[in-house]
């Protein structure tokens, strides 16, 4: 994943096809974009979390994400545990 200006979506778009590496683009507030490439499956499961901004995937949206991009695999874990723990309590007062 790279961060990148919404500007030079294009550009980043055609190098990506033409060197025929999978990849999706979010757009992250209008003015940058995240560039998800590399391996089809991986890809696939960026994919999959739909159109969310990072700061809204699910703990294990997050975890996965964190996992796939090479992060620190104990710090993912301790990081999950805490996400899950303020996603659990913010959705048990939403009910």
């Amino acid at each position: 994943m790279t961060t990148e200006k919404a500007s030079n979506r294009e550009i980043i778009e055609q190098r990506l096809i033409k060197e025929k590496i999978p990849y999706v683009i979010k757009d992250v507030n209008g003015k940058n974009i995240n560039v998800f490439f590399g391996n089809k499956d991986c890809i696939k499961v960026v994919s999959s979390f739909g159109e969310k901004s990072l700061d809204k995937l699910t703990p294990e949206q997050d975890f996965m994400l964190g996992i796939m991009l090479g992060y620190d695999k104990i710090l993912q874990c301790r990081r999950y545990f805490v996400m899950r723990e303020k996603y659990q309590t913010r959705n048990n007062f939403s009910n």
